[in-house]
């Protein structure tokens, strides 16, 4: 099993990320590690050989080492040593977020079969809590973990609330993988509808009678009424060649950014405080 600390000193990995997660995910693993440090030291060593110990005390030490794993895992991965961290497939894929993540929360629920009584009455509630947020309000597997609290967790089992603690964090991870999927897919069509709508102002600046912008009355008024009308002029006759100019394009171009910008500022305005938050936590976050 690989020691922890061999992951944090890798080619200077802590200089290269410096991302609000990485450090969520390093402080968390330091804090699941010193739990089973005090699970350790609350089994004790073996009265002999571990071969003639308790089954018990193995399991014990077997699911330690393995939870001691998964927080070497989620450590490499925050830092982008396993998967190697690459900044915009990472930050298009998320690869290094999701793995460190995955780990960091399979480690908190195995390390759930090793608590005692008191720490599982209070590890309850949040694990409650956590479902409860997750799932649907008439799930089944939902009210069952809502029942824990009637009675304080004490009916509560190590391995009921390892399953707990995981669904929990599987389906905010399942969220998390949808928010990224959608980012992704607005970055895409935002990329492509720049490029297509770059390509059509550009056709329209050079040849600006493309499209009609001005209007001409017909049949054509008496002065000094104006007898056609673009977007940044209008006169008499004799009517000119062209009429539209590049300035009524970048006229045109600049009011229909003006309105996509004010319509995405009143969608934002009407979110809550929490979609917003939520929103440009996973728009931004790699």
């Amino acid at each position: 099993m690989a020691d922890p600390s061999e992951c944090l000193s890798k080619n200077g990995a802590q200089k290269r990320l410096r991302k609000t997660w990485t450090q969520d995910v390093i402080a968390n693993c330091e804090y699941l590690s010193a739990k089973v440090h005090a699970i350790r030291e609350r089994l004790g060593p073996p009265a002999g050989s571990l071969n003639d110990a308790d089954p018990n005390y193995r399991e014990y030490h077997a699911w330690c080492d393995a939870v001691e794993s998964m927080i070497c895992n989620a450590q490499c991965a925050a830092l982008g040593l396993n998967p190697r961290y690459s900044y915009l497939r990472s930050a298009w894929s998320g690869n290094c977020i999701e793995a460190a993540f995955k780990h960091l929360h399979y480690a908190e629920a195995t390390l759930a079969r090793l608590y005692d009584d008191e720490e599982i009455k209070a590890a309850v509630p949040e694990a409650v809590q956590r479902v409860q947020a997750a799932v649907p309000a008439n799930d089944r597997i939902g009210l069952q973990a809502l029942d824990l609290l009637r009675d304080d967790g004490m009916s509560c089992s190590p391995e009921y609330l390892s399953q707990i603690i995981s669904l929990g964090h599987e389906a905010a991870d399942r969220h998390r993988g949808r928010l990224r999927d959608f980012r992704n897919v607005v970055i895409m069509g935002t990329i492509i509808t720049t490029i297509l709508l770059g390509i059509f102002l550009a056709v329209v600046l050079l040849h600006p009678t493309v499209v009609p912008l001005c209007f001409v009355p017909d049949p054509t008024p008496v002065a000094p009424a104006p007898a056609y009308a673009c977007p940044t002029s209008e006169g008499p006759t004799p009517l000119p060649k062209p009429l539209a100019t590049s300035g009524d394009v970048l006229a045109v171009a600049a009011m229909g950014l003006l309105g996509g910008s004010l319509s995405a500022a009143i969608f934002i305005r009407d979110c809550t405080v929490t979609q917003r938050r939520t929103m440009w936590r996973y728009l931004l976050r790699c």
